[in-house]
């Protein structure tokens, strides 16, 4: 391969998110969106990583201002301003490094950000912390939890059937607890 077919190998993989991966920003220059490129950001840890991608697709221009028009992936909702088109790298390294390390799933991890308004409440802790698990319904984390939770501990089975467990998520544990895409979380 020479220098040249190296060179649009890279910048195609620069300007278009990574297939297979659902998280990637928009980044532009100049404050014009038009001198841009998609970024994959799961292994992005700072701005040089995204200036390289710039200076890749544009070669010949100054990269002073970085912008993030848009993103792909709901993880990277807190860390993106649309008032500002600004991105927090500093906290989203952080973040990434902590994506890593965890045994979640991202389709458990976007849940959680899919209800998540700053970075500031999205860490890795908080969201293996808060985890509960993935039900098929409100009643049916609601019977999980009681069961787990020993609430039928010495009650008969003749009880337990009787009991309403959609209304017990909606008059107890709906404020203690929520669900996002199937997935339930504690409030912290």
């Amino acid at each position: 391969m020479d220098l040249n077919q190296s060179i649009n190998a890279r910048l195609n993989a620069a300007t278009a998110p990574a297939s297979g991966s659902s998280v990637a920003g928009f980044f532009y220059i100049d404050g014009i969106p038009t001198k841009g490129v998609w970024v994959d950001l799961l292994p992005v840890r700072s701005w040089d990583d995204v200036r390289e991608a710039l200076e890749l697709a544009f070669p010949n221009a100054v990269v002073d201002e970085i912008l993030m028009a848009d993103y792909e992936g709901s993880i990277l909702k807190p860390f993106y301003s649309s008032s500002c088109d600004a991105f927090s790298m500093t906290e989203w390294a952080e973040f990434a490094e902590g994506l890593e390390r965890t045994h979640l799933d991202m389709d458990v991890i976007e849940a959680y950000a899919d209800n998540a308004s700053s970075w500031e409440d999205v860490t890795i802790q908080n969201i293996e912390d808060t985890y509960m698990g993935q039900f098929d319904s409100d009643e049916d984390f609601a019977e999980d939890y009681a069961e787990n939770s020993c609430l039928f501990e010495g009650v008969s089975d003749t009880v337990r059937y009787y009991f309403d467990f959609e209304h017990y998520w909606k008059a107890e544990l709906r404020h203690y607890f929520y669900e996002s895409n199937g997935y339930y979380f504690r409030n912290l």
